[in-house]
């Protein structure tokens, strides 16, 4: 069916929605109709199909979309748009693409093609302390079991590991991030984040310019919590 479809709109990015048309003349059949984008035509619905996913009920995705067989449409027009933003605001497909095929006496048939997003299982963090790794999990990172994978989702979980080792002293640390398939769920990824902290920063010394009022080893009280080396070796000198 794809290879006589005319592409209606293709969206790669969820804020971002536009209609593009599409026709591959090696693969169209000679007597295939067209779709003239210039000119907006009303269609009535036929058939809609769900092709791309294993683990989602097709009727309901349909019925999420707002599509319906017997809907009067007009091509281009705003009812493939919001049916596609209603399969985005789900979070469950990294892709969405909704095809059309024009038919004799003003009919159409519309495909969509999902692609499912997959879910992790497991969260894990390798090079901290069992206690500490759970804690930064649910408290920082806010990920549970089940929730989508992305890369925002990654990317964000990187630099909030990141400066909870900063926080700690740990200036160098590196994170990286492997990402395995689950193997007893279907669909299901398990995701671990490797902590390399590496050497804590320290203050070697801390200097006070413009000061005549107060000693410099006052001043140094002040920081609470940050402290220049000092003689005793077993004392921390956290930046």
């Amino acid at each position: 069916m794809r290879n006589n479809l005319v592409i209606l709109a293709i969206v790669c990015l969820a804020t971002v929605f536009r209609a593009n048309a599409q026709t591959d003349s090696a693969a169209m059949q000679p007597h295939t109709p067209l779709m003239d984008y210039s000119t907006p035509k009303k269609y009535v619905v036929d058939k809609i199909i769900v092709s791309g996913v294993k683990y989602f009920d097709e009727n309901i995705l349909i019925n999420q979309a707002g599509l319906s067989t017997g809907d009067t449409v007009t091509i281009p027009g705003e009812y493939v748009s919001q049916a596609i933003r209603n399969l985005w605001n789900l979070k469950y497909f990294s892709d969405v693409k909704v095809y059309a095929e024009p038919k004799e006496n003003g009919l159409v048939d519309l495909e969509i093609v999902l692609k499912e997003r997959p879910k992790v299982n497991r969260w894990i963090i390798e090079g901290l302390k069992q206690g500490a790794a759970e804690e930064l999990i649910k408290k920082d990172l806010k990920l549970k079991s089940g929730s989508e994978l992305s890369d925002y989702i990654l990317t964000n979980a990187v630099e909030i590991i990141k400066q909870n080792q900063r926080e700690k002293g740990f200036r160098n640390v590196e994170v990286s991030v492997r990402v395995t398939n689950d193997t007893l769920l279907q669909n299901a990824m398990n995701v671990t984040f490797v902590v390399k902290q590496n050497k804590k920063v320290k203050i070697g010394k801390i200097d006070f310019e413009g000061n005549k009022t107060f000693t410099d080893g006052k001043l140094r009280r002040t920081f609470k919590n940050t402290h220049q080396k000092g003689p005793n070796i077993f004392k921390s000198s956290k930046f």
